[in-house]
């Protein structure tokens, strides 16, 4: 993790993905407020990423479908329409986790419980333990 900047590099192969704030970008904005940031986007960003791999080893998947594909450059930096459909569903998951630790709101689409059943508030806390390790203390 750098100011502004994460990056996961794949064990596989060595291959990098890079994550960067967009400052002033509207749509990450937003994102930061619905996933309950507020206008945080370096913790929106930086939690972000660390919940492509932690959603990855919950699911047993080898590795983020979407962090694998920045990586080896079928990013998902292009029109969300033209995202798989597994990194369209990865990217929803990760977004509707932070919301659910940050906010204790659900996805209307009830994607987080379809993935996690009854395992969903036990999830939550093991990524808080891991995004937020200062509060591991009492966990």
């Amino acid at each position: 993790m750098w100011p502004g900047r994460v990056e996961t590099i794949f064990r596989e192969d060595g291959s990098v993905a890079e994550a960067d704030v967009h400052w002033g970008d509207p749509d990450h904005i937003r994102a930061s407020w619905y996933a309950g940031y507020g206008g945080d986007q370096r913790r929106m960003l930086t939690e972000h990423e660390i919940a492509h791999s932690f959603i990855a080893d919950e699911l047993g998947w080898p590795y983020s479908w979407s962090l694998w594909s920045a990586a080896h450059g079928t990013s998902t930096k292009r029109p969300m329409g033209e995202w798989s459909p597994r990194v369209r569903d990865e990217e929803h998951l990760v977004v509707s986790l932070q919301r659910y630790v940050n906010t204790g709101l659900e996805d209307e689409h009830g994607k987080l419980r379809e993935a996690f059943g009854e395992r969903l508030p036990e999830v939550a806390r093991r990524f808080v333990a891991l995004a937020r390790p200062w509060l591991r203390i009492g966990l």
